[in-house]
């Protein structure tokens, strides 16, 4: 059943007819079973969406068989779209546990994907058939022979935008699989080769490069993430991460990605316009304190270096010896002020979610800033606060895309987060 959020949204959306059953899982579940007839289907969780008012919706589902889970997405579309969603069947190979590959249901107006049928990362299919699987291997990872039957085990995937999975087998190293689609293929092997292992930074080893497949493989690293704690009680921890991302900061790689101010204050924006199609007046906050962001933004010195763009504690893997920097798909030239507001807001969004104490995440925003001030010795604290506010209003429609049951609640909590950083409470002078 849809909650009153949800049913807001999809009573303001009259383009999309298929959001209703998108947004509802129940609908959406009933819809499988009226089209699965020869699996039970006990029940679909939505675990992300993407919504593009008035033009499209994803949902990506864990579906629950009587014979075990099963990774199902589904699109909506304004009516004069789903036409080309119906012509993809043709060019979809590969029939998973639930026997329909690609479906497009013109009752409910939605198009279904059953994992591993990608309607823009088509080589994923290709990597679970297997009388083609090594052939494939080969030309994604050439140099070891040993992977060449491993089937991947997903690490992570939003349909559409990016998989990874981690191949391994019984003998030899594990490697990680990244696929993507053909349009931003060219910009994100840019970005995998742009960063050099140096000083106290590691880059993963790349290890394949398919432009045929869209793919790009780095080695397996072994290390743990650290979390707010850890990172809280262990200062020597925190020096070494910061020197890592100094050492980010300071390479001149090749990369054509260019974040001026003005671009990021419209990345701002264009989150805080997304949040008002969810909700009126968080929409009105939200702009609001992104004019305040843009203010700051504009009116401070904008120093161009090497930035990681989206650097949270998840992009870190620590090992005894050395600091591994991951993921940098949106790696790029701006300011280092976005790398420290984004773990700041990194920290404050997971202190939100899993309701812990937001003293403690203030507390590391504040002693992470301060520790790369003393690394590099240029921090504009003013541009960081600023940078923090942003990445916070960047992070506030995440609750609704990842399916917290209390969205509405959690978003406020962000945005009330935003005011409290421009007030100086989350980095000080």
């Amino acid at each position: 059943m849809l909650s009153s959020a949800d049913a807001s949204i999809v009573d303001r959306d009259q383009r999309l007819p298929g959001l209703r059953t998108l947004l509802d899982d129940e609908a959406f579940c009933q819809t499988l079973r009226r089209i699965v007839q020869t699996m039970e289907i006990e029940s679909a969780r939505a675990r992300y969406v993407r919504y593009k008012p008035g033009t499209s919706c994803l949902v990506a589902y864990d579906v629950l068989t009587a014979d075990g889970p099963v990774s199902v997405y589904a699109r909506c579309h304004a009516e004069d779209r789903l036409e080309k969603i119906l012509n993809t069947k043709r060019r979809l190979e590969v029939a998973g546990p639930l026997g329909i590959g690609m479906w497009a249901d013109t009752q409910a107006s939605i198009a279904i994907f059953e994992f591993p049928n990608d309607y823009e990362i088509r080589s994923l299919r290709k990597l679970f058939e297997p009388d083609k699987l090594r052939l494939r291997i080969r030309r994604m990872l050439p140099a070891h022979k040993h992977l060449r039957s491993a089937i991947p085990q997903v690490l992570r995937y939003k349909p559409e935008r990016r998989f990874v999975g981690k191949m391994e087998a019984q003998e030899g190293p594990a490697a990680v699989l990244r696929l993507y689609p053909q349009h931003c293929f060219a910009e994100m092997r840019e970005k995998a080769w742009a960063f050099k292992s140096t000083g106290a930074m590691h880059v993963p080893r790349i290890v394949g490069d398919s432009e045929r497949y869209n793919s790009i493989a780095h080695e397996w690293v072994d290390g743990y993430t650290p979390t707010c704690s850890q990172l809280a009680d262990d200062e020597q921890l925190l020096q070494r991460i910061v020197a890592a991302l100094g050492t980010l900061h300071k390479q001149r790689p090749r990369l054509g990605t260019m974040y001026s101010a003005s671009d990021y204050c419209r990345a701002v924006q264009g989150s805080c316009e997304t949040l008002a199609a969810l909700d009126s007046a968080f929409g009105q906050r939200a702009l609001t304190q992104a004019d305040a962001v843009r203010s700051i933004i504009l009116d401070c010195p904008w120093r161009p270096h090497a930035v990681h763009g989206d650097f949270t504690a998840d992009q870190v893997l620590v090992q005894p010896d050395r600091i591994t920097l991951l993921d940098f798909d949106r790696a790029g030239y701006g300011d280092p002020a976005m790398d420290i507001g984004a773990f700041a807001a990194g920290q404050i969004a997971r202190a939100l979610a899993h309701e812990e104490p937001l003293a403690d995440a203030f507390a590391l925003a504040n002693n992470f800033a301060a520790a790369y001030a003393r690394q590099s010795g240029t921090l504009d604290p003013v541009s960081v606060r600023a940078c923090t506010a942003g990445a916070l209003l960047m992070l506030a429609p995440e609750p609704f895309r990842h399916r917290a049951e209390r969205w509405p609640e959690q978003t406020a909590a962000v945005l009330e987060c935003v005011d409290r950083s421009l007030s100086r409470e989350v980095i000080d002078a």
